[in-house]
């Protein structure tokens, strides 16, 4: 197991020593009264603290779980996350309090009569929304994100049109944009509810059922989502019913000022991850330094094993949320396994392509989105539809391309962000239209300037400074490139790959750390961390970086030398009895099982690397055949595709059955490549643009 030396109390430093010898006697909250609660006493908790109007004011509006009896509401905790000497908080939530009866009561006005432009909202209703639509209170809202209404009398005879919560969360957002403010969606927080998950653990609610609806408008509305709800509830698991319990001393819904603080800081790591614009206020000084990125969990201090599987409940944690996140599953039983050949006949190949790419087709195109995981499934997408003659891949891809308005995911984008651009400039090659790649071209522009995405303060302070983001943003750098031919692109790719492969390439090794964090960072044998899927990552990206990086670049035999060293590096660690590559290369012992999202990676990379004259025929075609069977061998019958790790930093842990959409594109672009390998005698695929 690794060693990796984070303090053990770190999910505690929020709760003081005293603080749980006060609450010991009060009990978990019932889970069977999921109406909300009464609404608690209000106080006036500083609600007009004088705005300074020459700094940017960030906005909070809420109900109870934000602003409560003193201090008990997260809103009233935030301020010490922000520096306050560039940015206003300003906590307007009110307790009891719904998407309609916040706007019906007229605080919705009084909120935008302060508000000018430059400010921020976070905005999290929900809690209250699920209420009666009539009677005393009335303030539910209908069900859906539609244009449904229904007419209601109130109590003092008037009559009420009630909408849509995503009709009252879109009213929001206008009359914001409309004070050229920005809105940020927040997710709900963490209700005490715990039900047993399919290991017979019990595992919080993570969602109280707007989550989903949220981050549809978030989408469509192209605003933010900020889910600090999956923070919250990391570390409520992690420190189990009992204690949790402790932090809702009245109802499930409603914490201590304890809780209030953890969820406080949730709210302000959650802004971070996210790279939304209101993580350049926060101050780095009080947040605690994570090796964060778009979908990584902070590493936790010695993983113990659960049970047979191995998987630790951290690392079930992360499961459970990339599950909830619609990235894949990993069912106990997923049914036999598919009879397919593994051999390298292209009918074979593309047999097996064909059945995990129809699997994954129609399981994910309701969930379509712009984070980096859906990004590498389009790219096996746009790899498929030649492959296998079949336009339908492709044209998915127009139509979610054209769904996002051909926009990055954020405006000044980290390399996970950036990623997606990938299949809008391949998509733009094919068909160009210079108002298309306009956002992806904008964006870039924007980083060449001097903008940057925000960096962990635990992390080497470059752009690229984690290993995946050598797959993630080079090859869009080199396809703006051959859609533009403007060589600022190229220098700037080249510039950074080199400054992160200056740091965390092991030139003796011929691999990749992930990180600056994993330099010095040993497994229990005491040998150096090597993720597999961090060198796929890698790998991948130096061919696919090279598929359109002219010849006569000056550069372009240091990618082809590291690409060759790394091939070399990596077939002396691969698996002799399956052929595949292990989670942590350096470790089958902890890791026994293959991790498929690297193997096919890695396997993709060698193809390309035969296919293209980098790597030698002879000595590398037997190390893809036995890849390749192995990667086959991992196909189920209905074409899921397993042994595939969840989202994280490290290697881990992952039942058989694991399939998440990352791992089925890196298989498709590996299948693409191995296709076309020069023994079939097929046509070399084409070194694509790059002869020019």
């Amino acid at each position: 197991m690794m060693q990796r030396f984070f303090s053990p109390v770190l999910l505690f430093l929020l709760f003081p020593t005293l603080f749980f010898a006060t609450l010991a006697g009060h009990a978990q909250a019932p889970a069977d009264s999921l109406q909300p609660p009464p609404t608690p006493r209000q106080t006036s908790v500083a609600p007009a603290v004088p705005l300074n109007p020459s700094l940017p004011t960030v906005f909070i509006v809420g109900d109870s779980t934000a602003r409560n009896q003193a201090d008990l509401g997260w809103g009233d905790h935030l301020a010490r996350y922000f520096d306050t000497v560039r940015i206003n908080v300003a906590n307007r939530a009110i307790a009891g309090r719904s998407s309609r009866s916040y706007i019906r009561e007229g605080t919705w006005n009084r909120v935008l009569a302060e508000m000018k432009p430059g400010d921020y909202v976070l905005l999290q209703m929900g809690h209250n929304d699920g209420g009666d639509v009539s009677g005393p209170k009335a303030r539910g809202t209908l069900k859906g994100i539609g244009g449904e209404t229904k007419d209601v009398t109130l109590a003092d005879g008037q009559v009420e049109t009630v909408h849509t919560y995503g009709w009252y969360i879109r009213q929001y957002i206008a009359d914001t944009r409309a004070k050229q403010a920005t809105p940020l969606l927040l997710s709900l927080t963490i209700r005490n509810i715990w039900s047993p998950g399919p290991d017979g653990k019990q595992h919080i609610e993570r969602d109280m059922g707007y989550d989903a609806e949220l981050r549809q408008l978030a989408a469509t509305e192209n605003v933010p989502y900020i889910d600090m709800a999956s923070f919250e509830a990391d570390r409520l698991e992690a420190i189990g019913p009992e204690k949790t319990a402790l932090l809702f001393p009245k109802d499930h819904t409603h914490t201590s000022a304890e809780g209030a603080e953890m969820n406080a800081q949730c709210v302000a790591l959650a802004l971070r991850q996210a790279h939304s614009p209101l993580a350049a206020y926060l101050d780095a000084g009080v947040l605690p330094a994570t090796a964060e990125q778009s979908d990584t969990p902070v590493p936790q201090a010695n993983h113990e094993p659960a049970g047979d599987t191995g998987i630790t409940p951290q690392e079930q944690t992360g499961i459970d949320r990339d599950i909830s996140r619609h990235f894949g599953d990993a069912p106990l039983n997923p049914g036999p396994k598919a009879q397919l050949s593994g051999s390298l006949q292209p009918a074979d190949v593309r047999a097996a392509m064909r059945k995990v790419a129809d699997w994954e087709f129609e399981r994910s195109q309701p969930y379509f989105d712009r984070i980096w995981v859906w990004s590498i499934l389009y790219s096996g997408f746009m790899a498929a539809s030649p492959a296998l003659h079949d336009s339908r891949y492709r044209d998915a891809m127009q139509a979610m391309a054209d769904k996002f308005d051909w926009e990055l995911r954020s405006a000044t984008p980290n390399a996970d962000d950036q990623s997606i651009a990938q299949t809008y400039l391949e998509l733009d090659l094919l068909k160009p239209s210079p108002a298309r790649i306009t956002p992806t071209q904008t964006s870039l522009d924007h980083l060449l300037a001097g903008a940057a995405a925000p960096i962990p303060s635990n992390q080497a302070q470059i752009p690229w400074w984690w290993c995946d983001s050598l797959f993630m943003a080079p090859p869009v750098w080199s396809r703006i490139y051959a859609a533009t031919h403007e060589e600022k692109y190229l220098d700037y790719a080249d510039q950074h790959w080199w400054e992160t492969s200056n740091l965390l390439y092991d030139t003796r090794r011929h691999l990749y750390f992930r990180d600056v964090t994993y330099l010095h960072t040993t497994d229990r044998l005491g040998n150096p961390i090597f993720w597999s899927r961090g060198n796929g990552w890698v790998m991948g990206g130096i061919a696919r970086t090279l598929d359109y990086l002219p010849k006569d670049f000056p550069d372009r035999r240091r990618y082809e030398t590291q690409l060759r060293q790394m091939a070399a590096a990596v077939v002396a660690l691969q698996d002799p009895q399956d052929g595949l590559w292990h989670s942590d290369m350096m470790d089958a012992q902890d890791f026994p099982q293959p991790e498929t999202s690297g193997s096919a990676l890695i396997t993709f990379a060698l193809a390309w690397g035969v296919n293209h004259g980098v790597l030698d025929g002879a000595t590398y075609t037997p190390a893809i055949a036995k890849a390749w069977q192995g990667l086959v061998g991992q196909i189920y019958d209905d074409g899921r595709l397993g042994n595939i790790q969840q989202t994280g930093a490290e290697p881990a842990h992952y039942l058989p059955s694991s399939s998440f959409n990352y791992g089925v594109g890196a298989f498709l672009m590996a299948g693409a490549q191995v296709a076309e390998l020069p023994a079939h005698g097929v046509k070399r695929s084409q070194s694509r643009r790059a002869a020019r």
